[in-house]
């Protein structure tokens, strides 16, 4: 149309803000998208691939001194270092702890991993404590940064 151009050179061209309603209705379809992707069955193969790693583990040797054992044993303390491996998702791969009979590093236990045919333990902030390999049913071997090796046993 030609008048729609006839409008002089003086004049500013002005875009309206978008009305009120308009971010109601963006905010009711975020809403609607939010509500369902939380709702939206999940499928995966991740956490039956988990069983093999979640349970109780019993660390095959410590290197605890006698005394302290104990004293722990008069105090109602169990002197066996077990681990717990869990399947609840945490920052750095899924939760675990250690029990206070544990040598430091496992008692610092906060979560772990598993990849390519390893099992990797790791403290609070996410660093390697130590990584294990499979020897057979139930029994994970490995040598942490001490050099010191690490034997655990699925109880």
């Amino acid at each position: 149309m030609p008048e729609k151009f006839s409008q002089s050179d003086q004049k500013m061209l002005a875009v309206e803000a978008p009305d009120e309603s308009a971010e109601d209705i963006r905010a009711e379809i975020q809403q609607a998208y939010a509500n369902e992707v939380l709702n939206r069955p999940v499928i995966s193969t991740e956490r039956s691939s988990l069983k093999p790693f979640v349970g109780r583990w019993t660390l095959a040797t410590t290197s605890t001194r006698s005394k302290v054992k104990q004293v722990g044993t008069l105090l109602g303390i169990s002197d066996r270092c077990e681990l717990v491996l869990e399947d609840v998702s945490v920052e750095y791969g899924y939760k675990a702890s250690g029990a206070s009979a544990c040598p430091t590093s496992l008692f610092m236990l906060d979560s772990w991993v598993a990849y390519n045919s390893r099992l990797v333990l790791r403290d609070h902030m996410g660093d390697e404590i130590v990584k294990l390999t499979s020897r057979g049913s139930n029994v994970w071997v490995g040598v942490n940064k001490d050099g010191n090796t690490v034997i655990l046993n699925k109880s």
